[in-house]
């Protein structure tokens, strides 16, 4: 009878000592997918090349990534690796704009890919499409109405 009890009183340590996350006890995070650039508050010119760069599980193999702009997504990129394989694919993503959307400052980068534990989604901060010069400085916001 000591030696079930001793053992209990081990198993009770040995259970204290394990990671836990606010999920709850003994339950472990589940993976997560990260946007890193765009960066919240970014400017990007519109006739420039956008940069995505992401943070993936490892055992996941394409992500699909989209522009949106306020409710309204518009796909880059369906199925692109999300992880580097031969040297080949994964972040950084480039995209070239080519002034076809406008300025604003309500654009995010939205992630999504399935991986072997079910799919994951992401999301970058805000950032703007903003009109530049020719040498790529971004212009001063012109007044579109009577003060």
């Amino acid at each position: 009878l000591i030696i079930i009890v001793l053992l209990g009183v081990i198993a009770v340590m040995w259970y204290s000592t394990q990671p836990k996350d606010e999920m709850g006890a003994g339950q472990m995070r589940a993976p997560a997918i990260t946007v890193s650039t765009p960066t919240k508050g970014q400017q990007i010119c519109a006739n420039s090349t956008l940069t995505i760069t992401w943070q993936v599980p490892s055992d996941m193999d394409a992500v699909d990534i989209y522009l949106q702009k306020g409710n309204t997504s518009y796909p880059i990129e369906m199925g692109a690796l999300a992880n580097p394989i031969n040297g080949k694919g994964g972040s950084p993503y480039t995209y070239k704009l080519n002034g076809k959307y406008g300025p604003a400052d309500n654009y995010k980068v939205d992630l999504g890919g399935t991986y072997t534990g079910g799919r994951l989604n992401a999301s970058s901060e805000y950032f703007s499409i903003v009109k530049c010069d020719s040498s790529g400085t971004p212009l001063p916001d012109t007044p579109t109405g009577i003060l």
